[in-house]
């Protein structure tokens, strides 16, 4: 193909408002990836298996199985030049990355990286010839790194190390000299700008520069420009950079300016975009016990809201509301606290890369907060509600997608956590640890009101801990299926149990063991409902999100030049 027709083509479309169409929609296929000449789309499905959708017929075929009930899944993915070969990442048995590759006709799976301490691992792209397969390595020690990886070893040769701070995308040119990535404009900096890397890791070039957000960058087919997804027109477009080797040729072109919650995924040769479109909304609502009627209480922010707790006295609400551009998972969150007598509310932003949840102190004066900070380290944190101060508990590596499980003490002294196979106690002004059971894969994990008891999930039991004795009980074992929520009900006799089953249902548990039974409420939620203190209230998450592939095409183009033979 003559250089730049690609890039001429794709900004004549954005000089006519290019429209985009849907292909299809399911929860996974944001992690999913087009071949070169846009034949399927390569993925895991609802088990964790890696498979290929056929674009035009849309059948579904697995290359990948996931084991059941063994915790393994595939993830990111990517095709190889000509198509035969898929790169993609695997969570092993012993929760951590490997990087694979199979052929896409089925066969024997090849183990490129198996590496405990290179935590997680991202196949972006492969070198133009096949032989290397462009990889991003989260270390456990906190280190990101931009690699390449060969296809025919395994071996790793390092070209940059971004130290904490992850990109969202990385791409490579056609002829294969660049790589493409975002990352934070400046130390302490939220936006991102967007940059070129040489392959050899000698040379680094700023090519996007703005005060707005420019994030996942892909090279168009012949190499002369770059689409990425920006919040520089007010909200979030597809823009296309120019580029004239590794310069920026005159400014950015609006390709697309209504991308809405969009998540670039790759361009195909013949120009066709494909991304991921997330839609709908989530709000949160209260409702008294066993009623059939709920009212939303999210305030300013509309859409965007979940994971509520009320406050020790039932007066207040704080949840999560997502705030700048969606990330399918790392999105940014702000914390809001409501009261429900007066209606006012307060908007929280703590200095964290991701929030996962938050929890009332036992004196409502600060939360504790289950996330990751701004280096790249998962744990838990106190968040003081009146000054914005903050401090770090527990910190581990943030490798595992999997959020710390965190509640507090009934006197506010210490954080009861899970970590390396361990329920522990962590004390929070001198911060001195201590082993209290062991319990492997523990999650749920909740006070009762008197603060004597502990309750969790460790595997498929349902635990009681006494906080004296230290000396766990089961009193019930989950059959099948997932559960959501796990919580005291009034008077410390029974738990009740939350499971996203369709429609989901709710169950009460004696705390002394026994019967289960199930509770005659349907109520439609998102998440698992919170009991206020009195047990007359819940409030909970309501909405739907579905999330679509999408492609913005330019089909007049044919791309000549044909795909490099296998290696």
């Amino acid at each position: 193909m003559r250089a730049g027709i690609v890039t001429a083509l794709l900004a004549a479309l954005a000089a006519q408002g290019a429209e985009s169409r849907k292909l299809w929609e399911g929860p996974a296929v944001h992690l999913g990836a087009p071949s070169p000449d846009g034949s399927y789309i390569a993925g895991p499905d609802a088990t964790g298996a890696l498979t290929v959708r056929d674009t035009a017929s849309g059948t579904v075929r697995v290359i990948a199985p996931a084991p059941a009930g063994s915790g393994e899944f595939a993830y990111f993915s990517v095709p190889s030049p000509d198509g035969t070969r898929i790169a993609y990442a695997w969570r092993n048995r012993n929760r951590f990355y490997d990087l694979r590759v199979v052929d896409v006709a089925g066969g024997t799976v090849r183990t490129l990286v198996e590496n405990e301490e290179l935590g997680f691992v991202q196949p972006c792209a492969w070198s133009p010839d096949g032989r290397s397969i462009l990889t991003l390595f989260f270390r456990r020690d906190n280190i990101s790194q931009i690699t390449l990886v060969s296809a025919a070893d395994g071996s790793i040769r390092v070209l940059r190390s971004l130290n904490w701070s992850y990109p969202n995308r990385m791409s490579m040119s056609p002829d294969g000299r660049w790589i493409a990535f975002d990352d934070f404009a400046r130390e302490g900096a939220n936006e991102r700008d967007i940059f070129l890397l040489a392959a050899d890791g000698t040379a680094l070039e700023k090519v996007v520069e703005h005060r707005a957000n420019d994030v996942f960058p892909l090279f168009s087919p012949d190499g002369t420009g770059l689409v990425f997804l920006s919040d520089r027109g007010g909200g979030p477009g597809l823009w296309l950079q120019s580029l004239a080797g590794s310069r920026a040729e005159g400014e950015p072109r609006l390709l697309h300016g209504a991308a809405g919650r969009a998540l670039p995924m790759g361009i195909t040769r013949d120009g066709t975009l494909y991304y991921a479109l997330r839609t709908g909304e989530i709000d949160v609502y209260v409702s008294d016990w066993g009623s059939a009627e709920a009212a939303r209480v999210s305030g300013k922010v509309r859409g965007a809201n979940s994971n509520p707790q009320w406050a020790p006295d039932g007066s207040r609400l704080a949840y999560l509301a997502r705030t700048g551009q969606e990330n399918f998972g790392a999105e940014s969150r702000v914390i809001v606290v409501r009261d429900l007598a007066l209606g006012g509310e307060q908007v929280h932003a703590p200095k964290l890369a991701v929030i996962e949840w938050a929890r009332w102190s036992p004196r409502a004066d600060s939360l504790l907060l289950s996330g990751s900070d701004r280096h790249g380290q998962r744990g838990l944190f106190r968040y003081d509600l009146a000054s914005g101060r903050m401090a770090a508990l527990v910190r581990e590596p943030a490798v595992d997608s999997v959020p710390m499980e965190g509640t507090w003490s009934a006197d506010g002294k210490s954080v009861y956590f899970h970590r390396e196979g361990a329920l522990r106690s962590v004390n929070v002004e001198t911060r001195e640890e201590r082993e209290l059971v062991r319990a492997a894969e523990l999650r749920h994990l909740g006070l009762s009101g008197s603060g004597r008891y502990l309750s969790y999930v460790a595997g498929s039991a349902v635990v009681v801990l006494p906080v004296e004795s230290l000396e766990p009980r089961q009193v019930a074992t989950l059959r099948q299926g997932a559960i959501d929520g796990l919580e005291w009900l009034p008077g410390e006799e029974a738990l009740l149990l939350s499971a996203p089953t369709d429609p989901p249902s709710l169950w009460r548990i004696p705390a002394a063991g026994g019967a289960v039974s199930r509770i005659d409420w349907r109520l439609p939620r998102r998440g698992p409902p919170r009991l206020d203190p009195s047990g007359k209230r819940v409030a909970f998450a309501r909405g739907e999100l579905t999330t679509e592939l999408r492609a913005l095409s330019c089909r007049c183009v044919a791309q000549t030049a044909r795909p490099p033979a296998a290696q």
